[in-house]
């Protein structure tokens, strides 16, 4: 969460040049990665973890995966995704 803080406030700028730097990748593709990857803060994580159709959940992408997976065969049954998404961490830090 602080790392995620630190990156989008007013610090991007001094976060793309440490991130292209460990990750040796020019500052202008970190920059294009940081654009178009989404990373939810803390509400955001929280939504997540919640069964719906929302692209955003875990629930909703996990289906699309398991389908997808199952109709190419690679999987015999579908996955039980309470089983995988474990919201405990996410519930405690919002707790706190």
């Amino acid at each position: 969460m602080e790392a995620n803080q630190f990156v989008y406030s007013e610090n991007m700028d001094e976060a793309i040049k440490i991130m292209a730097k460990v990750e040796k990748m020019p500052e202008k593709e970190m920059r294009y990665a940081l654009d178009v990857l989404y990373q939810p803060d803390l509400k955001g994580q929280l939504k997540g973890m919640q069964d719906s159709n929302d692209l955003k959940s875990l629930y909703r992408s996990g289906r699309i995966i398991v389908d997808f997976y199952f109709k190419k065969g690679q999987l015999s049954e579908f996955i039980n995704l309470d089983s995988i998404i474990d919201p405990q961490f996410i519930n405690k830090l919002n707790n706190h």
